[in-house]
């Protein structure tokens, strides 16, 4: 007898979710190694089974699960070409990742550039991707469930977008404090024998790295995905307006999340 495509993919995940909770959590090394190890042998019960091992990761912070689904993200896509099961799990992976907030914002570790806008570009290639698959046959269907998602990465772009941001003034290396020594611009902190130098050195450094980030997030990469996010989800919302007249309700949400304005509410949904 031949199992249904979604079934047997929901087993397997199953499968590796319960081997998860049996042994409390998997660590994220683990999972990584596995992630690594699937991807370079595109085995697709392994690719499957990693899906269910990610989800139930024990993993130290939150760019943990970014920086393993980023990595897992291309070959299920890849094999999901082909492969209905590899499909599945692609789409269920896109929409997790969707729902979880960029873990960088503000920047948590260094270096700050390029990793911390990186999260945002896996969030923005998540939605591009979810949205093709909702619109990838003849009749494409609405979900709320799935607006929802495309609404909040929207609804997070423009929460984070400052509006007239001017870039700070940044530098290639920082100078030292001039009290503290023999100095020279770009030199490690460890080479200041003064702690209160050091620490102001350190300050100024991470600073300048923190303002290297937020330029680039303000004039280049939200800005760009605000535009992008902005026509996924105008164009999904016209959609379930016209599949789903009397979800008022849900659409009212949805707008909310995703922060229309009132033009973008008026002209292009006529609400």
């Amino acid at each position: 007898m031949k199992l249904n495509t979604s079934i047997l993919f929901a087993l397997v995940v199953i499968a590796c979710m319960s081997a998860t909770f049996a042994i409390g959590s998997i660590d994220e090394a683990a999972v990584a190694e596995n992630i690594k190890a699937a991807t370079l042998e595109k085995s697709l019960p392994k690719l499957l089974a990693c899906v269910g091992e990610l989800e139930g990761a024990q993993t130290n912070a939150d760019y943990a699960y970014f920086d393993m689904a980023r990595d897992l993200l291309p070959e299920l896509r890849s094999v999901a070409q082909t492969n209905t099961d590899a499909r599945a799990a692609f789409v269920t992976l896109l929409r997790s990742v969707l729902e979880k907030r960029c873990p960088t914002n503000p920047p948590v570790r260094q270096p700050m550039e390029p990793i911390s806008t990186s999260y945002f570009y896996i969030k923005d290639w998540c939605s591009e991707n979810l949205y093709d698959y909702l619109y990838d046959n003849t009749k494409p269907t609405f979900k709320v469930e799935d607006a929802r998602l495309l609404a909040m990465f929207l609804g997070e772009v423009r929460n984070d977008l400052i509006n007239g941001y001017e870039p700070a003034r940044t530098f290639v290396n920082v100078m030292p404090p001039l009290n503290s020594g023999p100095v020279y611009t770009g030199m490690s902190p460890t080479a200041i024998k003064d702690p209160v130098a050091r620490a102001e050195y350190e300050q100024a450094i991470e600073k300048n790295e923190f303002n290297k980030y937020q330029n680039r997030l303000q004039t280049v990469v939200l800005p760009r995905m605000e535009l992008n996010m902005k026509r996924i989800v105008l164009n999904y919302l016209k959609l379930g307006i016209s599949q789903h007249p009397d979800f008022n309700n849900e659409l009212a949400e949805l707008m909310t999340t995703a922060k229309l304005t009132e033009t973008e509410r008026k002209e292009e949904l006529g609400q």
